[in-house]
């Protein structure tokens, strides 16, 4: 099993210097293999409620 905080799972959404490598090892792992825990997925929720207030994100994805 395979655990993944938040700052693994922002490049994955948010576009970052760290967005392509994070893609290209996430790719490589199986989905029976994944696991967050429940702070990671409040920190998740916290980090798009920002985005979204800050206009970074819409309902679309990254960007306005």
């Amino acid at each position: 099993m395979r655990h993944f905080d938040t700052s693994f799972l922002v490049p994955l959404i948010i576009p970052e210097a760290t967005s392509e490598s994070v893609h290209s090892r996430f790719q490589r792992f199986s989905t029976d293999d994944l696991a967050v825990n429940d702070w990671t997925r409040v920190e998740f929720a916290s980090m798009l409620a920002r985005e979204v207030r800050m206009g970074n994100l819409n309902s679309y994805g990254a960007g306005s």
